[in-house]
């Protein structure tokens, strides 16, 4: 049981390190242009430009990069709806740091997040959609229905938006207490089923490390299926 506790304390310890080293790396948006923003990091050979690129999702090649960077420039109307691609990726990337960022407690994460909420700014005007809500949610999930109205252009995009959608703090809503969990059980339950789906190969899921997140989401709502 020690080993397995020391192994876990140093795998965290690697991995708040990397966030820390991402967080260091991101530049502060110095205008609301996307791609002035982007163009250094697709194009860039230095180190700092290669781990942006990778924690970004982008190629970690910079020649493969540099072609991105040209399509994105391109003047051609047909290549226009790319940079929407590259923002909502961007975009999720965004979520998924804040989520680890609020269980760490260090002295650079002020920093970081006040970084990260400029760029998401940046990237608003391009995404396809914008994060559900519990209510938009529910009758989908309730009924069973079929959620790609809410999907985004990210990995494992339908997981995504219920995954997002399940934390509400920062959006009031017109329901009461009962009424949340109520929407949040039938959240947990596609959760679940999705999770029993890709373990027995029946779905497969585009990014594995996003199999983690409706775990820990499960975990955190005690939810015995975990």
């Amino acid at each position: 049981m020690k080993s397995a506790v020391q192994q876990s304390a140093t795998v965290l310890g690697q991995l708040e390190a990397y966030l820390g080293k991402v967080a260091r790396a991101l530049p502060f948006p110095k205008s609301a242009d996307l791609l002035k923003y982007l163009s250094p990091i697709l194009c860039g050979i230095s180190p700092r430009s290669k781990l942006l690129r990778c924690a970004f999702g982008f190629p970690a090649d910079v020649s493969t990069s540099r072609n991105l960077a040209t399509l994105l420039s391109s003047s051609e109307s047909s290549l226009r709806p790319i940079i929407s691609v590259c923002a909502q990726r961007i975009h999720q990337f965004l979520w998924r740091f804040e989520y680890s960022l609020n269980t760490i407690d260090t002295n650079w994460k002020e920093e970081a997040l006040s970084k990260m909420a400029s760029l998401a700014q940046s990237c608003k005007p391009y995404l396809f959609t914008e994060r559900p809500t519990l209510l938009e949610l529910s009758p989908a999930l309730e009924l069973k229905s079929d959620l790609k109205r809410f999907s985004e252009s990210a990995a494992d995009p339908t997981l995504f938006a219920v995954l997002r959608a399940f934390d509400d703090s920062d959006r009031p809503l017109p329901l009461s207490d009962a009424e949340k969990t109520a929407i949040r059980s039938r959240m947990l339950t596609f959760i679940y089923d999705l999770l029993v789906d890709i373990l027995e190969r029946r779905r497969e899921i585009d990014d594995s490390s996003n199999a983690w997140w409706p775990l820990r989401i499960g975990l955190e709502s005690v939810d015995s299926r975990s």
